[in-house]
């Protein structure tokens, strides 16, 4: 009975032997049997420089410089199973595949042109060296060029913005200005921005608020300030009706050397005083508007007195105080009209 236990217990541990062995073998050849995978359309952008006066970008032959760039391929090497799992990774988006340069960890902090070994530097990445157990074994491009540039400080303007790139009007903003780092070649037209979402606009309409610009290089990155303005919006304009002024009546505003000199013959006055004006006021500023002496004015200059018919745009006289309150305006709808005439000395400026 005990020679039975002992041979079968021989026997046991001949069959795990075996099955140990073999799944070693399994192992050996998975691990022996290489396989590839190319990877393509790879992302490398630049990262954040603790320098705000370093700007980093790649070169880009055919416009501007570029904030990010793609590797067109890079090719993985590894033991066919672990291929066989990142393919299955990258295939459901539970894997992706981007690389970030750090300009410091790259010595890239002088201002120059730098030649970045790709290979290398994708080699040396932490994305790869987490994929486990697999090796780059090639990429295209082998190189790319990096330009680092050192800003310089200005004083700019600022501008406040709408979720669509509309210009806002400032009731006020402290500071006017602001000093941020930005290329040397920027010129006077270069603005830092405040852009506002809707909610914002809102509040900075009844009150000021504390908002931080920005300045666009134009790799389109952006790059915020270390200060805060303070910025009040102009406050929403009353809705305005629209009225048609009908009956207008039309002055003249001669210049010195032609008042009391000369009159004005005019040839298309029926249009003019036969012309309607289309406005968007509030019912008073329409009423002042109307009631006033004259609707539109024709300024008559020194040069007029050539003798030629003048062709001159009218000055619509809307009432300045209501203007200013944002009470009335023309339509943009309206068709402005001008006045043709001639000058001819009046019988007492002859003698």
């Amino acid at each position: 009975m005990a020679r039975n236990v002992a041979s079968r217990k021989l026997k046991f541990s001949k069959i795990a032997i075996v099955m140990f062995l073999t799944v070693l073998i399994w192992v050996y050849a998975d691990l022996a049997v290489d396989d590839t995978l190319p990877v393509t359309n790879i992302g490398v952008s630049i990262a954040g420089s603790g320098d705000t006066e370093l700007w980093v970008t790649f070169r880009n032959e055919d416009g501007p410089p570029l904030a990010s760039v793609a590797i067109e391929q890079i090719v993985l090497k590894g033991p066919s199973s672990r291929i066989a799992e990142v393919k299955r990774g990258l295939n459901n988006n539970i894997l992706k595949l981007s690389f970030s340069l750090n300009p410091e960890m790259q010595n890239m902090t002088d201002a120059g042109s730098y030649t970045l070994n790709v290979l290398d530097f994708v080699r040396k990445s932490e994305q790869i060296r987490a994929l486990g157990g697999l090796a780059v074994e090639s990429c295209e491009p082998n190189t790319l060029t990096v330009n680092v540039v050192k800003l310089v400080k200005r004083d700019l303007n600022i501008q406040s913005v709408d979720e669509n790139g509309r210009t806002l009007e400032f009731e006020s903003i402290t500071p006017s200005k602001i000093t941020m780092f930005v290329p040397q070649d920027w010129g006077q037209d270069k603005v830092a921005e405040i852009a506002l979402a809707p909610t914002e606009i809102k509040r900075a309409r009844s009150r000021a608020i504390n908002e931080t610009p920005y300045v666009v290089l134009p790799d389109n990155q952006k790059r915020l300030s270390d200060e805060l303005v303070r910025v009040k919006l102009v406050p929403e304009e009353e809705e305005l009706e629209p009225f048609t002024i009908s009956r207008v009546r039309v002055g003249y505003s001669y210049s010195p050397i032609t008042q009391g000199k000369y009159r004005a013959v005019v040839s298309n006055e029926v249009t003019l005083t036969s012309s309607e004006i289309k406005i968007r006021a509030t019912l008073e500023a329409k009423t002042a508007y109307e009631t006033q002496r004259f609707q539109v004015t024709v300024e008559i200059d020194d040069e007029d007195r050539s003798g030629n018919e003048v062709e001159r745009a009218l000055k619509y006289n809307l009432p300045e105080k209501y203007v200013r309150k944002g009470e009335i305006k023309l339509d943009p709808e309206h068709e402005p009209v001008e006045a043709k005439f001639k000058l001819v000395p009046l019988p007492s400026a002859e003698k």
